[in-house]
């Protein structure tokens, strides 16, 4: 792989889009690219001795977390350059999600337990654990809490959504809707909705209604109901993006397709990726990237 070829052949990759600022984090096996708006591409930056970059994630201003395996660290951007924060700190399980927050950062493992790495800190140590008992993930969220440690949404081998208070371990929703295991999820900031895929081929899209959102009083005494089960894929679904009165969904088909949150209904759809398994999906305001198993 030389400076002037710029075809990614790994199949695990991920885009950042970072649209204020013009450029795009793209990972690519251990590695992490950035892409100007001029499609030029930077020499690749070594981040993992062996792991794969999975999420790239915007921490602080000029920062991102780049997460793969059971491996995390701290990356800087700026003027086009990116460059090593902190050592690879490796975790005693696979990770799924982060967040950042004024203890450090907790992230979700694989097993549904939460941990938590302190600032300048070089081990993890498990701070939740769900009282309903151990299960496997397959996906998974953290939501931030006003005055609390984070909310879990766990996406589960056996195709329920769970979702939990980090430190106490309460469970406040079991979420039924899908045959097969849980891939991907995803959150709407404006209206609290979540989304849910997965290899039954089916799309969830479950609405939140309550008072005191996002609080956990809140989320303990909301009303959580399935609004729409979306069949519009040939393949498992990977990835769920929730836009203003939209959502996009991208899958193993290759297919990119948009729905209408209001009625359900298939908008669009398209293969970006030539057909190509679509493995990553994201953007905000006027557009999206997605990242495809043909390395485009």
């Amino acid at each position: 792989w030389g400076q002037g070829e710029h075809t990614l052949k790994q199949q695990q990759e991920l885009l950042q889009e970072a649209e204020e600022q013009g450029f795009i984090l793209a990972g690519q096996g251990p590695s992490v690219l950035h892409i100007g708006q001029e499609e030029e591409v930077s020499p690749r930056l070594q981040v993992f001795l062996e792991a794969t970059v999975h999420s790239l994630e915007w921490v602080a201003e000029g920062l991102v977390l780049a997460r793969g395996g059971k491996s995390t660290r701290l990356l800087g951007v700026q003027g086009g350059r990116l460059e090593v924060r902190g050592p690879e700190v490796r975790h005693r399980d696979w990770l799924l999600a982060s967040l950042p927050g004024p203890e450090g950062l907790h992230l979700l493992t694989a097993h549904n337990s939460l941990l938590l790495l302190e600032e300048g800190g070089r081990e993890s140590r498990e701070v939740g654990r769900p009282c309903s008992g151990p299960c496997i993930l397959y996906s998974g969220m953290l939501l931030p809490l006003p005055s609390s440690s984070p909310l879990v949404v766990a996406g589960t081998v056996q195709g329920a959504v769970l979702l939990w208070h980090s430190y106490s371990g309460q469970q406040l929703h079991s979420l039924q809707g899908h045959d097969g295991v849980i891939l991907g999820l995803a959150h709407c900031a404006l209206t609290h909705a979540l989304a849910s895929c997965s290899d039954d081929r089916s799309v969830c899209v479950w609405g939140v209604a309550g008072r005191d959102l996002p609080s956990l009083q809140g989320w303990r005494g909301a009303e959580v109901s399935l609004q729409h089960r979306l069949y519009g894929h040939l393949a498992r679904v990977h990835r769920a993006l929730f836009l203003p009165s939209l959502l996009y969904t991208a899958g193993e088909d290759g297919r990119l397709a948009v729905w209408n949150l209001d009625t359900g209904q298939l908008v669009d759809s398209g293969e970006p990726c030539g057909g190509a398994a679509l493995w990553s999906l994201c953007g905000e305001g006027g557009g999206v990237v997605v990242g495809g198993g043909d390395g485009s």
